[in-house]
């Protein structure tokens, strides 16, 4: 898992056409072709969901990422889509500690 930026070419973008599973706003200026840059920050997407429940929310989410596909730079993706099946995450029962008290088994699976 990288949290830095990683420079290159997007080969391969795929983001969601509709939300059938609730209100959902992705703000990127990428595109296929676009040349990632060392230089600044790293963020290449914002994913902003609304649900009438934060389960709704979190459901919406995590269905918004899975159809997210990025090829020809690194992203955090996996690690987000990891966050969004915790159970405390969704129920909203967390501070600022978690993802330091999480980070292995968000960032590797263990």
């Amino acid at each position: 898992m990288i949290f830095r930026p990683t420079p290159g070419i997007i080969k391969k973008l795929v983001l969601p056409k509709s939300f059938s599973s609730g209100p959902v706003r992705i703000d990127t200026h990428i595109e296929e072709g676009f040349c990632v840059a060392p230089y600044y920050d790293s963020m290449l997407a914002k994913v902003i969901v609304h649900g009438k429940t934060r389960e709704d929310a979190g459901f919406s989410n995590e269905k918004t990422l899975a159809e997210i596909h990025v090829e020809g730079v690194s992203t955090t993706l996996d690690f987000h889509k990891s966050i969004f099946v915790k159970k405390i995450f969704l129920r909203g029962v967390y501070d600022c500690s978690f993802v330091g008290t999480h980070f292995k088994r968000l960032a590797f699976g263990t």
